[in-house]
């Protein structure tokens, strides 16, 4: 099946049959599903959680901790269309979005993220993270 047919789930789940993962995708909505957010939608599935910017990657790797005043959104796993991902998340008080890349912690404000998903045609707002 080609990707232009896969579903953002379709997408999310070959995540983690094409890298190295601590736990199972199935293991990891679960635990999203007991301590954060799942988003799944036709156009967008998602795993996310609030937490603290200034948290140790330890902690930020850890989808069982949870910060409910927490400044930042820690992204797990987004595949499809960003700015529907994030207008499921409830915005507060979180200024920051936070994803990881290579086993770096990323960080950006939301409002530079929520701009750029306007402005940014080489994305068209398909984008995953994970």
């Amino acid at each position: 099946m080609p990707d232009e047919a896969l579903t953002p789930y379709e997408l999310a789940r070959r995540v983690y049959l094409t890298e190295p993962c601590a736990r199972s995708f199935e293991e990891d909505v679960r635990l999203h599903l007991q301590h954060g957010y799942v988003i799944a939608r036709p156009d967008a599935f998602a795993m996310a959680r609030p937490v603290w910017k200034d948290w140790p990657y330890e902690k930020l790797a850890s989808p069982w901790i949870v910060a409910p005043e927490g400044d930042a959104w820690w992204i797990w796993l987004l595949a499809g269309d960003l700015k529907t991902a994030m207008q499921w998340l409830p915005d507060a008080h979180r200024p920051w979005v936070g994803y990881e890349r290579v086993n770096v912690p990323r960080w950006v404000k939301r409002e530079r993220l929520v701009r750029g998903m306007t402005n940014d045609p080489a994305c068209g707002n398909e984008c995953t993270m994970g």
